[in-house]
């Protein structure tokens, strides 16, 4: 194997999703106000973040999924108040 890009989250990755024609990946993340990261790999030697969501409290996201037929992302966290979030990318 040899590498031909990268792409630092600021904090540890916990789970990655393939989205919509595997353009974007969704990242589950310990990043503090950026737990939920998007990023554009359609360049794979330079992927570049295009947006973020800031969960509520400090909720560390562990998983990620993402439901093509609805475009929605699912993730779980580690607050007792969201286990599990629901969001639509735009």
């Amino acid at each position: 194997p040899v590498q031909t890009g990268f792409y630092s989250a600021s904090d540890g990755i916990r789970d990655i999703a393939l989205g919509p024609n595997n353009r974007y990946v969704f990242l589950a993340t310990d990043a503090n106000s950026a737990e939920l990261q998007v990023v554009d790999i359609s360049t794979l030697s330079s992927p570049v973040r295009i947006g973020t969501f800031d969960v509520a409290g400090s909720n560390d996201l562990n998983g990620i999924a993402y439901h093509i037929v609805n475009d929605r992302i699912v993730a779980v966290g580690d607050h007792d108040s969201q286990e599990l979030i629901v969001v639509r990318p735009q």
